[in-house]
């Protein structure tokens, strides 16, 4: 999977092994979203493997795991 006009592939990457499984679906929500709230939105995470995935606690079934999710944050927003 490729990036877009708001966010690059290397950041959807896995941070642990670095491979892009995300899924157009999130990538057109991510991009929704950033258009909604009118500035950049942060990604912490999106893709995982699941050795990264179970690294950091994540759930067996965690959506990460199929490139179906992303922990975003905005600057002045909670």
């Amino acid at each position: 999977m490729t990036g877009s006009a708001h966010f690059s592939a290397r950041e959807l990457a896995c941070h642990g092994c670095g491979k892009n499984k995300c899924t157009p679906e999130l990538l057109a929500a991510l991009e929704a979203f950033r258009a909604l709230v009118g500035k950049p939105v942060i990604v912490d995470s999106a893709y995982r493997c699941p050795k990264h995935n179970a690294k950091v606690g994540g759930a067996k079934a965690s959506q990460h795991l199929l490139g179906n999710a992303a922990d975003v944050r905005v600057a002045g927003m909670t």
